[in-house]
C-alpha cells in the first residue's frame, strides 16, 4: 500500500507497522519515562514531525482485545482521529485512552475521535484484511474501494 500510494520518508502520510500502537501503548504505561527515554526517541520524533506540520497523518492497523485488528488514521491537520472496526464495535477504549495521550504530549489539545469507513464483516477472522482495507479507503478511496463482505476471501 505505501508503495502503490507512492508514501516515502518525505510523504506527508506516515504509514506505520502495528508495532506503534503496542509502542504507544507502552509509552503511556510509563509517561515519566516517555520524555526522556532514548528508546522512545523515534516515538517522539514521529509525534514532532505531526505536531509542528512536516506530516499530515499516521495511519496504522491496531490489535485490539488479543485477537481483533482495527484501523487508526491520527490526522493533525483535522485534529481528528479515525477508528474503523470491521465488527462495528465502539471505539476501544485502551486504543483511545493511550493516542490521545500520546498526542496531547506534543500537541496540548485533544483530538475528536470519528468513525473511519469500513466493511462489516460477516466471519470471525477477516478483520486484518478489512483494517487495512478501511485505511487504504480512507487515504485514497478511488483506488481503495471498500471490499464486499462476501468476497473478503478472494483478497
Amino acid at each position: 500500500m505505501q508503495n502503490e500510494l507512492g508514501l516515502t520518508a518525505s510523504s506527508d502520510t506516515l504509514l506505520v507497522d502495528s508495532f506503534h500502537a503496542q509502542a504507544v501503548r507502552s509509552a503511556y504505561s510509563t509517561p515519566d519515562q516517555y520524555v526522556n527515554d532514548k528508546h522512545e526517541a523515534w516515538l517522539r520524533n514521529q509525534a514532532q514531525e505531526l505536531a509542528t506540520g512536516m506530516r499530515k497523518c499516521l495511519a496504522t492497523v491496531a490489535n485490539v482485545g488479543g485477537n481483533h485488528w482495527v484501523g487508526l488514521v491520527v490526522d493533525f491537520r483535522q485534529q481528528k482521529f479515525y477508528y474503523g472496526c470491521s465488527l462495528g464495535w465502539k471505539m476501544n477504549q485502551v486504543l483511545k485512552d493511550t493516542y490521545s495521550w500520546w498526542v496531547y504530549q506534543h500537541t496540548s489539545r485533544i483530538f475528536k475521535w470519528e468513525t473511519m469507513k469500513s466493511t462489516v464483516q460477516r466471519d470471525g477472522f477477516s478483520c486484518g484484511i478489512l483494517a487495512v482495507n478501511a485505511l487504504g479507503h480512507h487515504l485514497n478511496p478511488a483506488k481503495y474501494p471498500l471490499l464486499d463482505a462476501k468476497a473478503v476471501a478472494d483478497e
